[in-house]
């Protein structure tokens, strides 16, 4: 075999409806199943032929109760990346192909699956599979340190996105504006997709006038919390000749974190959790960030979407701003992002529905499609540590 057919490839996406918190009829553990079943007939593939499962971190559905529910007889790869909230999405991607890649694994699923009866993944008492775990779940890259911050009132990740944005405005001199330009912009993408849960338009006044929850963070600064599933299927590109579903290449991926991962210790804006990441994928690619026709940005708050597309290099320092006010992120514009309505009007599935997202722009199967987009960038979480980023390619 040679190296390029050994080449880690996406050959199936898979996911179930999106349901509001706590309605969906089924465990995490079914709608697990149903996502990878799915994905499974998207890439022609029978389940039993699956050997790996790759998920990250708070993920609640066991691999081998997987194996047992889908009949797989013999499972080499079994693991979960770190990175609470969705700073693992991408990493768990990387897992799957570098299974692939050195042949470990024939098929990998990665695969994400979230009920939220109990516990919410972004409050106070956190989500850790289902049940309240004491401290805000998503991992050091959050609240690492509980008892230096809950005691004054710093209790959920949204108001440290919030003080983080703050300081941001602080840096570079600009407002809130473009808050709603990113809200508004995804929110549009959102009313073409039949899978988003907030599909009802928004306008500038309209996201003007929510409520506040965390200066200067408003209602529909927030991503979606809700059920629901996800699964992708990962394969050689030698083996994706003979199967139905479009290959679509993993073409660079990057995971880790610098020495500023927590958001209570951080220097700088930007921090390098992600940053260091950011000229190792662009080598690893073998491109610039001019070069991106797409973008899937981790957007748990509006402002990280400004944050990210400043860190990877999209935009200038401080520029982002007047970048999304200009309209260069929506479909039309020069650099589409978050074409499904991403996790703040889509769903939240921790990032992962933006893998599956980043899948379809270069299938050409989008409800907001780019004409054209042979490579598109996937972020993961940035507030999370360690954190991770694909970019993906047409073959």
């Amino acid at each position: 075999m040679t190296i390029m057919e050994n080449v880690p490839v996406i050959v199936g996406i898979g996911e179930t409806d999106f349901w509001r918190r706590g309605t969906s009829p089924d465990s995490e553990l079914a709608l697990a199943i149903k996502a990878i079943l799915n994905a499974c007939g998207d890439a022609g593939i029978d389940p039993h032929q699956i050997d790996g499962f790759c998920s990250f971190a708070d993920n609640a559905v066991h691999a081998l109760a997987l194996q047992g529910a889908l009949g797989v007889a013999q499972v080499r790869l079994c693991t979960m990346a770190w990175g609470g909230g969705g700073g693992g999405s991408c990493g768990a991607l990387s897992a799957a192909a570098s299974a692939v890649e050195c042949g470990r694994v024939k098929y990998a699923v990665v695969f994400r699956s979230v009920v939220q009866r109990g516990a919410r993944f972004g409050a106070g008492g956190g989500y850790a599979g289902g049940t309240a775990s004491g401290v805000v779940a998503s991992g050091l890259g959050d609240i690492h340190c509980p008892g230096y911050s809950q005691p004054y009132g710093l209790m959920t990740p949204g108001q440290i996105a919030a003080m983080h944005f703050q300081r941001y405005m602080y840096n570079y001199g600009v407002g809130t504006e473009g808050l709603g330009h990113v809200a508004t912009t995804f929110r549009d993408n959102a009313s073409r997709n039949p899978r988003a849960l907030m599909r009802k338009p928004m306008t500038l006044e309209d996201h003007a006038n929510s409520r506040m929850i965390s200066h200067p963070y408003r209602l529909f600064d927030f991503c979606q919390e809700n059920d629901g599933a996800c699964a992708l299927i990962v394969t050689s590109a030698e083996r994706a000749r003979d199967l139905k579903g479009r290959a679509v290449r993993i073409l660079a991926r990057a995971e880790g974190s610098g020495d500023q991962w927590a958001s209570l210790s951080r220097r700088s804006v930007p921090a390098n959790n992600q940053a260091l990441m950011v000229p190792e994928i662009y080598a690893e690619a073998g491109i610039g960030p001019s070069d991106i026709d797409v973008a899937q940005i981790y957007d748990n708050y509006s402002g990280q979407v400004l944050i990210g597309l400043e860190e990877w290099k999209l935009c200038g320092p401080g520029e982002a701003t007047d970048f999304v006010k200009s309209g260069a992120i929506g479909r039309h514009g020069s650099l589409p992002v978050n074409t499904a309505g991403g996790l703040l009007s889509e769903g939240y599935i921790q990032g992962l529905n933006l893998v599956t997202e980043g899948v379809r722009q270069i299938r050409g199967a989008s409800t907001s499609q780019v004409p054209g987009a042979e490579l598109a960038l996937v972020t993961g979480g940035s507030m999370a540590a360690p954190s991770s980023a694909v970019i993906l390619a047409r073959m």
